[in-house]
């Protein structure tokens, strides 16, 4: 299936920043807000948060004038019914996002898919309420949404600087969100190697956004990425030991070894109740 609208529901600061996400990568989009009131304010919002980047040299001018085209901002979740794709972006209530997923299966195709941006909700349980299970999935936007290609990219580097060659991502094994940051803002993304194993390397990111009038940076975001080193053909190769100097960095290290404890032990937790369940598999 080709998709050619996209809808998102909830236009909060992580809402408002996958319609800019979406919008900026060319999708018709319809942006509906989920809460009481116009969505005209929210149009004005994005408007001037992308008028600082055009003001900043960030952005062209006609490529603003682009992207807001191609957004119809509504307070009518009928308005979804000709869109392809729907992502949810509302408060984090798993009854409140099941209740708008069955609504969303009474608007939209039956081929369409529904998306949740939840960071902490369980996708199966979301789909446990609608008819056609199938079409349901996660899809989460980092935040804000456009950068979290460049969190992948510092960990990448981090990586790579350490094992001095190719290093893929194999895992984002957390990622914790703790204050928006706002179109405008400076971003500051800082990685640094926790903990290495025999073949992979576990990069924490820090993220802050920095006002550009006041100076102010607020801690916006972290995550924890594990990538894994690999040779010229693509097969995991050893990596150097890591060396820690100070109280900081062995700190990092004991809470990336928790961390790798916790995941391996739920490996085994899923591997044996697949086991339970098929004694052959």
């Amino acid at each position: 299936m080709e998709i050619r609208k996209v809808g998102v529901v909830g236009l909060g600061q992580m809402g408002l920043g996958v319609v800019q996400a979406v919008a900026g990568a060319g999708f018709d989009t319809v942006a509906v807000k989920a809460t009481p009131g116009a969505a005209d304010p929210i149009r004005g919002k994005l408007e001037k948060d992308l008028g600082k980047l055009v003001e900043k040299g960030k952005m062209e001018g006609a490529a603003k004038d682009a992207l807001l085209s191609r957004v119809r901002f509504t307070s009518t979740e009928a308005d979804l019914k000709d869109c392809s794709l729907v992502i949810e972006s509302i408060v984090e209530d798993l009854s409140i996002k099941q209740a708008l997923f069955k609504r969303l299966e009474g608007i939209v195709s039956k081929d369409a898919i529904l998306a949740s941006n939840t960071s902490t909700l369980s996708i199966t349980a979301l789909m446990s309420v609608c008819a056609k299970r199938d079409r349901v999935a996660g899809l989460h936007f980092f935040n804000p949404a456009t950068v979290m290609k460049l969190v992948d990219t510092a960990a990448g580097l981090a990586a790579i600087r350490h094992c001095g060659g190719l290093a893929v991502t194999a895992s984002i094994d957390q990622m914790s969100f703790h204050a928006p940051a706002h179109v405008g803002d400076l971003i500051h993304i800082r990685a640094s190697v926790n903990d290495v194993g025999r073949t992979s390397i576990e990069v924490g990111v820090r993220v802050e956004a920095e006002n550009i009038v006041t100076g102010d940076r607020m801690h916006t975001s972290s995550a924890y990425i594990v990538m894994v080193a690999v040779d010229e053909h693509g097969r995991p190769r050893p990596v150097p030991p890591l060396v820690v100097e100070s109280d900081t960095q062995r700190r990092r290290q004991r809470e990336a070894r928790l961390r790798r404890e916790s995941r391996l032990a739920h490996e085994r937790s899923i591997e044996s109740a697949r086991a339970e369940v098929d004694p052959r598999d």
